[in-house]
C-alpha cells in the first residue's frame, strides 16, 4: 500500500551513494533494540532531530546521563554508524527513531522535551522547496505542544 500523505513527507536519500551492500533485516533487528516507543512524564527527554553519523546524540548522552535522548534520523548509513558508537561506548541513554521527526510530534501526547536541538535544517533553499523544509509553523505549533515549560 503506497502512503500518499506527502504533508510530513521526508526529501533526501536514505542511504548513501556507497556500494557497501547492507543487511537491512539485521539492521532492523538491531535498532529495534533502541527503538523509540512513548515518552514516560516520570523522564526528561532531549530530542536530537537529523542527527547524521550520531555524533551530536553521543554528545548529548554522555553530557546528560540521567536524560533519554531521542534521535531522529532517517540516514540509514548514519544510524549504523550511531549504533556502533552506542555499543562501542556502552551508552544506555538513547533511543532510536528511524523516520520522519513528524512521527514523534504526532505521537506524544505529554509534554516531555526538555531540549530540542536540531543542526542545519534546511539545505533547500529555493523558493520552490518550500515543501520540503523541516522548520516552518506547523512543526513549531507541534512542538511546542511536546516541550515542556
Amino acid at each position: 500500500m503506497v502512503n500518499h500523505n506527502y504533508k510530513n513527507r521526508l526529501f533526501g536519500r536514505t542511504r548513501g551513494r556507497s556500494k557497501k551492500k547492507i543487511n537491512l533485516k539485521k539492521y532492523y533487528e538491531k535498532i529495534d533494540k533502541y527503538k523509540f516507543q512513548n515518552c514516560n512524564h516520570e523522564l526528561d527527554y532531549i530530542l536530537d532531530i537529523g542527527t547524521g553519523y550520531g555524533e551530536t546524540s553521543v554528545f548529548l548522552a554522555k553530557q546528560y546521563i540521567n536524560k533519554i535522548i531521542i534521535s531522529c534520523e532517517k540516514y540509514i548509513d548514519g544510524n549504523i554508524i550511531l549504533l556502533k558508537n552506542i555499543e562501542n561506548n556502552k551508552i544506555k541513554n538513547i533511543q532510536l527513531h528511524n523516520g520522519n521527526v513528524y512521527d514523534v510530534l504526532e505521537n506524544t501526547n505529554i509534554k516531555c522535551f526538555g531540549l530540542v536541538w536540531i543542526f542545519f535544517p534546511d539545505p533547500w533553499p529555493k523558493n520552490r522547496h518550500t515543501k520540503r523544509r523541516l522548520i516552518t509553523s506547523d512543526f513549531l505549533i507541534k512542538l511546542h505542544k511536546i516541550l515542556k515549560e
